[in-house]
């Protein structure tokens, strides 16, 4: 892979980072448990996390 290639991936990776910061602030049309609004950028952290922990009890796993 050449380095322009590199380079030019790495420079998308950026622009996608760039972008998902915006989701800091936005709020999410929900409330939380304390009555708190939650950025949509915590909402999907917050879901993220439940997937990775939550997926080693899916049942797919090859024992």
């Amino acid at each position: 892979m050449s380095n322009q290639i590199k380079l030019e991936q790495l420079s998308a990776i950026m622009d996608v980072l760039k972008l998902a910061e915006k989701l800091k602030f936005e709020l999410r049309h929900s409330w939380l448990s304390n009555g708190r609004q939650e950025s949509v950028a915590e909402h999907t952290w917050r879901m993220s996390l439940m997937a990775i922990l939550i997926e080693p009890q899916s049942g797919d796993q090859k024992d």
